[in-house]
Formats: C-alpha cells, structure tokens, sequence
C-alpha cells in the first residue's frame, strides 16, 4: 500500500495512532476517508507502451539513504 497507495496509507497511519483513544472527531475523518475511496474506485493505473523500448519504471534504488535525501 506504501507504494502503490500513499493517499491510503496516510488515511490509515494517522487514523491507527488514535485506535487506543478514539473520540468522536475521528469517526467523523473515518467517513472522509471512506468517502474518498467511494469517489476514487474509478481511479486505475494505465501503463500505455509509447514506443519500441517496452514498458519503462523509474524507482529510488537508493531508499534515500544519501545524506541529503
């Protein structure tokens, strides 16, 4: 979900950190969540082939480890 699904993954985290205490404002982010995976089960993702080199992926090998990031 990390990577393929980070608008997710946010929901998520941030909803998880108040499973222990909830209060009634995050029921209320629970259904805005909700809404948005309602509003987004359209949504795909298209791999179109442009030419002749194939299907082509860029990714971070580095993990961000370099100082800088």
């Amino acid at each position: 979900m990390h990577g393929t699904r980070p608008d997710l993954a946010y929901v998520v985290i941030r909803l998880s950190q108040h499973a222990a205490t909830p209060q009634t404002h995050h029921g209320e982010d629970l259904k805005g969540g909700l809404r948005y995976l309602r509003g987004m089960a359209h949504a795909r993702l298209v791999l179109k082939k442009r030419n002749n080199d194939g299907l082509v992926g860029y990714f971070d090998a580095a993990h961000a480890d370099a100082i800088n990031r």
